[in-house]
């Protein structure tokens, strides 16, 4: 959700200016790489597949 929401209110059009952003954000990955001695991990995410599954969820029931 907090990539979404970064993303959401700005839009790059320069080929020159995608390639700077890219190549900050892959600095950024390395520097962080460098500093936790291992490469960042992405959260744990559980599907939710299901009509129940969503509901269960967003009412707080069990597995929530």
């Amino acid at each position: 959700m907090a990539t979404s929401s970064i993303f959401a209110d700005f839009s790059i059009h320069d080929a020159k200016k995608a390639s700077r952003f890219v190549d900050a954000l892959y600095q950024s990955k390395q520097q962080l790489s460098t500093m936790t001695g291992k490469p960042p991990q992405l959260p744990k995410v559980r599907e939710l597949r299901t009509a129940k599954e969503i509901k269960t969820f967003l009412t707080g029931g069990e597995n929530a």
